[in-house]
C-alpha cells in the first residue's frame, strides 16, 4: 500500500495529537474513529491513531513530574539520572505500543515561585555565555557560583529539602537543553524530532526505533524561544529572514531548525546524535553492512588513492561508511575534509577539518561533503 495522506480521514473534533498505532489497524480504517499521522518511514503503509491513545498520551504529558503506575503497563526499560533524582521509563502499553516517559522532580507552587525568581534575577544580573567554558562540569561550577551570589545578594530563601530540585531545574534550563535535556543524556537516543507546538516529541531509540515521548512544547512562543537558543548554541542565527538553519552542538550532534514561516504547522527542530566512538570497518562487517570482501576491496582502493563516491538517501549510512572507510587511510597521510555541517570523527592527527559557508553571491551553491588524503 502506498503512503497517502488525505483530509478525508480527519474528524473535526479529534485533537491533532496521538501515538503510532500497530499495523493490525491498517486494514480497518474508520474515518469516525481514526485519523492519520505521518507514518514510520520504515513501514510503507498508512498508519492511524485512535482517541484512546490521545487520552493516554495527554495523561502522561500532564503527569511528567509524577510517576503513576498502571497494572496494564509493562516497563521495558528504566534508567536513572542525577543519582535517582530523575528517570526515563520506556513502557509498552496494550493497544498503544512503546512510550518513552521522562519523570522529573515535582515542584510545589512555592518551589516554582523560587525557581522563577532566581531565573529572572540571573537573566537580569548575569551576562553569561554557556559556550564560553570547555566542559559541562566547568559550566556547572561557574553557574552554581553565580547562583550562590544571587541568593546571598538578594536574600532568596530556599528550604533545604527543595534545594536539590531547584538546582536541578536551574542547571537544566540555563546550561542544559530545557525539556529535552535528559534525551541528550540517554546514549540510546539517536534522533530527536519536534514537529511543532502541542505535538509530542518523537525519538529514534536504538532498540525500539521511533517512539513518542511525554515531552511537549505547549505554545509557539515557547518553542520559538527554545529554537532560537538552540541555534545560538550551535553558533548560528535563525530569524524571519533566515528561517532554516543547520548547525552542530558542542557534543557533535547535528541540528536542523525551522521557523513556522517555512513549516506552517509550527516551528520544528531535529537533532541527530552521533556516537562518541565511531563505528569501524570491523563493526560494519559484524553488523552485516559490509562483507569481508567489500571491506578488503575498499581497503585496497583507499591505499592506492582511488576515488570513492558514497551515495544514498537521508540517514542511509553515508557518513558512517565514510567515517569507517577513512580509517584505512595511513596515519601519516595528510587529510583535508570539507562538510556543510561537521560530522566526521576520525583519529588521524594530520587532519584539517573544514566546513563550508554561504557565498556572498545571490544563489551561490555550497560545496557538498568530501574528503581527500595526500
Amino acid at each position: 500500500m502506498n503512503k497517502k495522506r488525505t483530509s478525508d480521514h480527519y474528524p473535526s473534533t479529534t485533537p491533532n495529537v496521538g501515538l503510532i498505532d500497530n499495523a493490525n489497524d491498517l486494514h480497518k480504517p474508520n474515518p469516525n474513529k481514526f485519523m492519520p499521522i505521518v507514518p514510520n518511514i520504515s513501514k510503507p503503509n498508512i498508519i492511524y491513531i485512535n482517541e484512546e491513545k490521545v487520552i493516554i498520551l495527554k495523561k502522561m504529558i500532564k503527569n511528567r513530574g509524577v510517576e503513576f503506575k498502571d497494572r496494564n503497563h509493562q516497563i521495558v526499560d528504566k534508567k536513572l539520572f542525577k543519582n535517582g533524582l530523575c528517570k526515563v521509563i520506556i513502557e509498552n502499553i496494550p493497544k498503544v505500543g512503546y512510550i518513552y516517559r521522562i519523570v522529573e522532580p515535582y515542584l510545589t507552587i512555592e518551589e516554582k515561585e523560587i525557581l522563577n525568581i532566581i531565573l529572572a534575577l540571573f537573566k537580569q544580573t548575569i551576562d553569561y555565555d554557556v559556550s564560553a567554558e570547555k566542559s559541562h562540569n566547568e559550566l556547572r561550577k561557574t553557574l552554581f557560583k553565580f547562583i550562590e551570589q544571587i541568593i546571598s545578594k538578594y536574600d532568596v530563601s530556599i528550604p533545604e529539602q527543595s534545594k536539590e530540585k531547584i538546582y536541578y531545574y536551574l542547571e537544566r534550563d540555563i546550561i542544559g537543553y530545557d525539556k529535552i535535556d535528559l534525551l541528550l543524556k540517554d546514549e540510546n537516543v539517536e534522533d530527536i524530532s519536534c514537529n511543532g507546538p502541542e505535538y509530542p516529541i518523537f525519538i529514534y531509540h536504538r532498540l525500539h526505533e521511533n517512539i513518542p515521548t511525554n515531552i511537549i512544547f505547549e505554545s509557539d512562543n515557547y518553542l520559538d524561544s527554545f529554537i532560537i537558543r538552540l541555534a545560538q548554541r550551535s553558533g548560528k542565527h535563525i530569524s524571519l529572514s533566515q528561517p532554516m538553519v543547520d548547525g552542530r552542538l558542542q557534543d557533535g550532534s547535528r541540528i536542523q531548525c525551522t521557523l513556522q514561516e517555512v513549516t506552517p504547522r509550527g516551528s520544528t527542530f531535529t537533532i541527530r546524535r552521533f556516537r562518541e566512538t565511531p563505528l569501524t570497518p570491523i563493526d560494519l562487517i559484524k553488523k552485516g553492512t559490509l562483507s569481508v570482501q567489500m571491506a578488503a576491496y575498499l581497503w585496497l582502493t583507499v591505499e592506492n588513492g582511488a576515488s570513492i563516491l558514497f551515495c544514498g538517501g537521508t540517514a542511509s549510512g553515508k557518513t558512517t561508511a565514510l567515517n569507517a572507510i577513512s580509517l584505512f587511510i595511513p596515519p601519516t597521510k595528510k587529510i583535508v575534509s570539507i562538510e556543510d555541517t561537521r560530522e566526521l570523527n576520525i583519529p588521524h592527527q594530520n587532519w584539517i577539518a573544514g566546513v563550508t559557508r554561504e557565498g556572498f553571491a545571490h544563489g551561490q551553491n555550497q560545496s557538498t561533503m568530501w574528503i581527500c588524503s595526500t
